[in-house]
């Protein structure tokens, strides 16, 4: 699968089961989508998040039909409702941070402008 964001294209490596749950699937390694559906609110957050803005997303195929359960994400690309976004996840969430030890589950890392099969 190819992925075009911002006219960079990135392809996920096609010798990754895309059904995996191994951290090689969540970890970057291969392509993980998703598409914005919600906000998170909250009033008190841990250090290192204060100004954060929280997601919810929904994590898609290379088809962008759904794929699991929602879950909640940084935000650092201003990624708005129903744009399609990649994500990283496990450690490497917080590897964009300041603070690599901000507790971070997934990370939005680019906004998807086209999606080839």
């Amino acid at each position: 699968m190819r992925v075009l964001t911002e006219g960079v294209v990135f392809e996920s490596d096609p010798d990754i089961d895309p059904d995996s749950d191994s951290d090689e699937r969540q970890g970057g390694h291969a392509m993980n989508l998703a598409r914005v559906v919600g906000k998170v609110w909250a009033t008190r957050k841990a250090p290192g998040l204060e100004q954060a803005t929280l997601l919810v997303i929904q994590p898609v195929d290379g088809d962008l039909k759904a794929d699991g359960a929602p879950l909640a994400a940084l935000d650092l690309q201003g990624s708005a409702m129903g744009q399609v976004v990649y994500f990283v996840g496990s450690k490497e969430a917080a590897l964009p941070l300041k603070n690599k030890l901000t507790p971070v589950d997934a990370t939005i890392v680019g906004i998807v402008d086209r999606v080839d099969r």
